[in-house]
């Protein structure tokens, strides 16, 4: 294998680091701003040509489209990368047996998860036909804080798996590592409808947006999309463990959760399961980075949930 090739997020990692705290903290802000004037000036707009009857529900879409364009469609490369031939996406049963049996985790409240989430995932209609399967994963409501949960999350699977590599250990708190305010509204939704402390939710593994940033990702989630983060996918490391196998397949950004590498308050980090050098690691970059070997993983609120929240 040609070892030139094998850079990876975690190359230079000291250098990225630097370059992002000298980035300018404005340009996101600006972005926002005009997005968010350009919004309301629409609306002042509609509102007097309703007024004096003169209003064209073409040229109005013309303007919504315009409005709604993703401002980093530019961070994406062409990509054929896929999982690895061993992933195999396991039922609802197995993956939560199979966090039962770690000792930290085997008096979670497993009831719905094992009695009903099978037909309720079953029961789904309208689900995106690139939906690839039911992913299982803990609530951090069952430990004293999402980073409670992560930590205990990495223990196990450098337990189960030794040469995993964690290059952000030691800066995984909340000053390091946050969710995204769109996945902590979907899972909250979700809490309501799932009993216990087990999220059941369709997702796809990084397929759907390869190749994208993760920010480039997160403007092209569809109406009940959201990110999975490192706990989510953390757990899909202890169920899955074939999903990282080599550095020649597709790796995972975890859209779902933001990162500082400074630990400064400037959250302009993606975290990522990655594979390289024999073995599964954990890295950041910048959420800006298109990346050919990797796609944001994500999961989709069903039909039925969005429906009640409208």
């Amino acid at each position: 294998m040609n070892t030139s090739l094998m850079t990876t997020k975690s190359s230079s990692e000291q250098a990225k680091q630097i370059a992002r705290l000298l980035e300018d903290a404005s340009s996101k802000a600006k972005i926002e701003n005009i997005l968010e004037t350009a919004g309301a000036l629409f609306e002042k707009v509609q509102s007097r040509l309703i007024e004096t009857g003169k209003f064209d529900e073409k040229i109005a879409e013309i303007i919504r489209q315009l409005l709604a364009t993703n401002p980093y469609a530019s961070e994406k490369v062409e990509s054929s990368f896929t999982y690895p031939l061993e992933y195999k996406p396991k039922s609802i049963r197995e993956q939560v047996e199979t966090l039962l049996n770690i000792k930290p985790f085997a008096n979670l409240n497993a009831t719905w998860a094992l009695t009903q989430a099978q037909k309720w995932y079953e029961s789904l209609v309208g689900l995106p036909d690139w939906i690839e399967s039911p992913l299982v994963y803990i609530k951090w409501k069952s430990f004293d804080s999402y980073h409670a949960l992560l930590s205990e999350v990495f223990t196990q699977i450098k337990l189960a798996d030794p040469n995993f590599v964690n290059n952000c250990e030691g800066q995984l708190s909340k000053k390091y590592i946050r969710q995204s305010a769109r996945s902590i509204k979907a899972e909250s939704l979700l809490d309501v409808h799932q009993p216990g402390d087990f999220f059941i939710v369709p997702s796809q593994a990084g397929l759907q947006h390869r190749g994208k940033s993760a920010r480039c990702s997160r403007e092209d989630f569809i109406e009940g999309e959201f990110g999975l983060g490192a706990v989510a996918e953390g757990c899909r490391k202890l169920t899955h463990p074939e999903r990282y196998v080599r550095w020649e397949q597709l790796h995972t950004d975890s859209a779902g959760d933001e990162y500082s590498p400074g630990g400064d308050g400037r959250f302009v980090g993606a975290p990522c399961f990655d594979f390289n050098d024999g073995k599964a690691k954990f890295n950041t970059d910048g959420v800006e980075d298109a990346n050919d070997h990797y796609g944001s993983s994500s999961g989709v609120l069903p039909q039925s949930i969005l429906n009640i929240e409208n």
